[in-house]
């Protein structure tokens, strides 16, 4: 991909992703670029040493940022954190809400695929 075009770059890790060569140096030139990138988890056991993994592979640009926790077993608060912490870190405010609307976006999640959340 064209990094020069993103203004951010989201890596979404679960219990079983693993460190590849072609996400690692996706990550390094977005840290050469000075691209923010920002880690979310699923909270299962066993995430410490998938996050220990990622940080030994990638410990300059994942020194950057504080990885941020979520579970498919809650998909509209996760969906929801990830939303904030994306507006929040490109600077800009949440959409207006309408007339009885609880939630900014519709968020609809696989319970075997939590990569739609971000």
């Amino acid at each position: 991909p064209d990094l020069t075009m993103c203004k951010s770059l989201i890596l979404l890790l679960d219990n079983q992703s693993l460190v590849g060569q072609t996400e690692t140096d996706l990550l390094d030139a977005a840290g050469d670029a000075g691209i923010p990138v920002t880690v979310f988890y699923e909270h299962e056991p066993g995430y410490r040493e998938d996050l220990d993994a990622w940080r030994l592979a990638c410990p300059l640009v994942l020194a950057q940022t504080m990885p941020k926790p979520m579970t498919r077993y809650f998909p509209r608060d996760s969906g929801e954190q990830c939303s904030n912490q994306i507006l929040t870190m490109l600077k800009r405010n949440p959409p207006a809400l309408k007339d009885g609307q609880q939630h900014a976006a519709a968020i609809h999640i696989d319970y075997e695929n939590f990569s739609g959340l971000a």
